[in-house]
């Protein structure tokens, strides 16, 4: 998670090609889903740094939930579409991020 969160530092700041791929292939990696989802259970953090990882987050699960069924075995599905439910809960209490909870109800509309 340190590797994601510096990457992704790097990539707002604009080296796309220090961050870009790397990032890219993150978000093909079998353990992304999990990575993301524990970066957003603490909920709306207060530092920039941790903003933008979770903006990145909510990003890569929208993005992964476009294939939510190939991702998930039908057992576990109904447990992950709970888990964004309760993240998009969490995060679009603070309105002032909309980065995030905007696209989580993307990966819960695509989940569903």
């Amino acid at each position: 998670a340190a590797e994601l969160q510096q990457r992704v530092i790097c990539l707002a700041a604009g080296d796309e090609l220090y961050a870009g791929e790397w990032l890219t292939g993150f978000q093909r990696a079998n353990g992304a889903w999990d990575v993301c989802v524990e970066s957003l259970k603490p909920g709306p953090l207060p530092t920039c740094d941790k903003e933008l990882l979770q903006e990145f987050c909510a990003q890569t699960l929208a993005r992964l939930a476009r294939a939510f069924v190939a991702h998930h075995q039908p057992a576990a599905q109904r447990q992950q579409r709970d888990i964004l439910a309760a993240l998009l809960k969490l995060h679009s209490a603070d309105n002032n991020r909309p980065e995030v909870w905007k696209q989580l109800a993307l990966a819960l509309t695509c989940a569903d």
